[in-house]
C-alpha cells in the first residue's frame, strides 16, 4: 500500500499453490486501493484463474490483446473504443 500511496511505479507479482490466499489478498488490495479513489481493476492470465476476482476477466480479454505475443505486437484497442476511454484514466491493474 506504500507503493500506491507514494504513486510508486512498481510490478508486483503474486504466486502461490490453490489455497493460500492468493484471492483474498487481491480482493483485500483491491479494496483499500480504492479506498484511495484510485481505479483498480483485476485481470488474470487464465479463465480459471479470472473465476475468483471482481470482474472475472482475463488479461487477454480485458486488453484486447493476442493470446501468442509477437515482437512488435500490441493491443487492440480503438481509439473511440470504451476500452480506451476507461484507459485513459489512471488504472492500477
Amino acid at each position: 500500500m506504500e507503493a500506491i500511496k507514494k504513486r510508486s511505479k512498481l510490478d508486483f507479482f503474486i504466486d502461490g499453490p490453490g489455497g493460500t490466499g492468493k484471492t483474498y489478498l487481491y480482493k483485500a488490495l483491491l479494496t483499500n486501493i480504492r479506498k484511495y479513489g484510485k481505479i483498480a481493476i483485476a485481470v488474470a492470465s487464465s479463465g480459471i484463474a479470472a473465476t475468483g476476482l471482481p470482474g472475472e476477466r482475463t488479461a487477454h480479454s480485458r486488453f484486447k490483446s493476442l493470446l501468442s505475443q509477437r515482437p512488435g505486437s500490441s493491443c487492440r484497442i480503438d481509439l473511440e473504443d470504451d476500452h480506451a476511454e476507461f484507459m485513459r484514466f489512471k488504472v492500477i491493474v
